[in-house]
């Protein structure tokens, strides 16, 4: 299967869509369970954009599935890099606030 048309990935979305969420929201912490709807959106994206660029997808449930833990993986490391940001920030105001 090359490219699917809108009528396949429509069928796809319909057969997969609870699928893909549920992949996510079992990686996903308690506390983060409100993202797996906007992480779900965002691998239908990606998997639109594949579509559009003419990739070769052979199984488009499986590509599915990698890219939805892929993007609680991302999810998890941007989070990592914004609370490191966030605490060097605090740390400048800190020392500023001191003097």
């Amino acid at each position: 299967m090359t490219i699917l048309d809108e009528r396949d990935v429509t069928t796809l979305y319909t057969e997969q869509a609870e699928r893909i969420r549920r992949i996510i929201a079992a990686q996903l912490k308690p506390a983060d369970k409100h993202v797996a709807d906007d992480l779900a959106q965002e691998v239908w994206l990606g998997f639109w954009r594949t579509q559009l660029r003419g990739t070769d997808v052979t199984c488009p449930a499986a590509l599915l599935a990698t890219m939805a833990r892929r993007r609680v993986v991302d999810h998890y490391r941007l989070a990592r890099v914004r609370r490191e940001v966030c605490c060097e920030d605090m740390g400048v105001y800190a020392e500023g606030a001191a003097r």
